[in-house]
């Protein structure tokens, strides 16, 4: 209950999820703008691997290099802890992530800056994002 009144609380405060989610070191903003785009594609949900992919081509495409899995995996755990993503249990030790916002939310933070509003201009094509 205590984890859904936050997320509540994060989704319906825009002013406050907004600043927070600007404030994101440039990383953490990369895997949610991942995210983002995989949801316009029709993809829910993302395991580790797909996640780590995914952001690697957003990166490579935007010319910005990638972090090691490791580094990566510290970053999806700060976005899980301050609410923006989910991890769902999928057995076997698998994990999912999902957006914890509305997409619009992470758009609307994203739009004054320059890098992650050019990634989120991407069409939703899933194809060019490799995940149909």
């Amino acid at each position: 209950a205590m984890a859904k009144t936050l997320s509540n609380l994060l989704v319906n405060n825009h002013k406050v999820s907004d600043q927070r989610l600007r404030d994101l070191p440039l990383h953490q903003a990369l895997l949610l703008c991942t995210v983002v785009l995989g949801m316009r594609g029709g993809r829910a949900a993302h395991s580790e691997p797909e996640l780590m992919s995914s952001y690697q081509r957003v990166c490579h495409k935007h010319s910005l290099p990638p972090l090691p899995a490791n580094q990566l995996s510290e970053m999806r755990g700060a976005l899980c802890d301050i609410g923006v993503l989910k991890a769902c249990a999928m057995g076997k030790g698998k994990k999912v992530y999902s957006l914890n916002v509305k997409d619009e939310v992470v758009q609307n933070s994203f739009e004054d800056v320059p890098v992650y509003a050019k990634i989120l201009q991407d069409a939703p094509r899933c194809s060019a994002l490799g995940m149909c």
